[in-house]
């Protein structure tokens, strides 16, 4: 087998491989897909005819094709892959010109990150790889006809290697999770703002800020941050609704939400929501950050993130950025806010390990 057919072959064996574990992880992971769907924008008529649903058995059934269909047949899942490769590359170029960061999970919860310039690199390799494959077929050629005609199989190793690269530019980029600053919470009493006795060094060394002059669009008018912080301290999230990575922060949000009314729970979302929207977290405030004055003023980077904002004016916690930060900053705050909560032991005072408001 001269070396161009050998490549040739690889090519279509990496996209029937790729194509494999992404459809797999789609019909694993579809709440991923449908995040995708929305952090990019698609038109809603795709949800309303299954789209997200179907999009993971139908790469299955490419990869399969590829694997299977001799030629003169094979050209039908070759134009296929370079098709939907080139349709991948024109979402992720047009994500890239979004006002606000997308999380993109075109390869399902496996290759799930923030769309970067490593994420086009990624998708213009599987545009090679579908040419190299569509030109395999037009010279009759065909993967499982190789492998029946007992073909040198030394290009297996080449195969193998290219196929380390690929899973690396799909999964190796998962869009840097986003900057953990100042991810411990500051020390909070039970009011949700007064600091706690008994706070760690590294607790104490946070350094708290004012709250930023940030106003965003609420359901019933403009809410800024200050006045609302004034009247009761507040666990901010910035996100976006249909972000998987979000999802689980959300969730956490709604559950504290419910647990504890001595801190306010604000949902400040990168796109404008209906009231009635079934993603709304319980409980919560949802806002709008229309002219990105969150995001800017607290140099947020990646959804979700989330701060913590005292009552006295001033920054308590964070902010945190990525999935696990945010999820860890929640808790943390929970666990924070029960410890202050939880009666003294018998003999000791009331309010020791605790601070009034003052």
């Amino acid at each position: 087998m001269s070396l161009l057919p050998a490549a040739a072959a690889g090519a279509g064996l990496l996209l029937a491989a790729v194509y494999a574990a992404s459809g797999v992880a789609k019909v694993r992971e579809p709440a991923s897909t449908s995040s995708a769907f929305h952090e990019l924008r698609l038109p809603r008529w795709l949800h309303r005819v299954g789209a997200p649903r179907l999009l993971g058995p139908a790469e299955i059934a490419l990869a399969v094709a590829l694997l299977l269909l001799p030629a003169p047949w094979y050209w039908l899942p070759a134009v296929a892959t370079l098709v939907l490769g080139i349709v991948y590359t024109v979402l992720i170029v047009r994500a890239l010109g979004f006002d606000v960061p997308v999380t993109c999970g075109c390869f399902g919860a496996l290759g799930q990150g923030a769309v970067t310039r490593s994420t086009v690199v990624r998708n213009l390799v599987l545009v090679a790889l579908g040419a190299a494959t569509v030109a395999d077929a037009a010279t009759g050629g065909s993967i499982i006809g190789r492998l029946l005609d007992g073909a040198e199989l030394w290009w297996w190793a080449l195969v193998l290697a290219a196929a380390v690269a690929l899973t690396w530019l799909i999964t190796g980029d998962t869009g840097a999770a986003g900057d953990e600053r100042g991810a411990s919470a500051h020390p909070i009493g039970a009011d949700g703002v007064s600091p706690a006795a008994g706070g760690n060094e590294a607790e104490l060394d946070y350094q708290r800020l004012p709250i930023p002059f940030v106003q965003v669009k609420g359901d019933d008018g403009p809410i800024r941050l200050r006045e609302l912080a004034a009247q009761q301290a507040q666990l901010v999230l910035w996100v976006s609704l249909g972000c998987g990575s979000c999802q689980g922060a959300l969730q956490r949000a709604e559950r504290f939400a419910a647990e504890f009314d001595q801190v306010g729970v604000l949902v400040v979302t990168t796109t404008p929501t209906a009231v009635d929207d079934p993603l709304r977290p319980r409980g919560a405030t949802v806002a709008y950050d229309e002219d990105q004055q969150l995001r800017t003023m607290l140099e947020l980077r990646a959804t979700p993130s989330a701060v913590l904002l005292g009552a006295d004016g001033l920054l308590a916690g964070g902010p945190v950025a990525g999935g696990p930060a945010s999820l860890e900053f929640i808790d943390e705050v929970t666990e924070q806010l029960r410890g202050a909560t939880e009666p003294a032991p018998t003999g000791e005072p009331a309010e020791a390990g605790r601070s009034e408001r003052p």
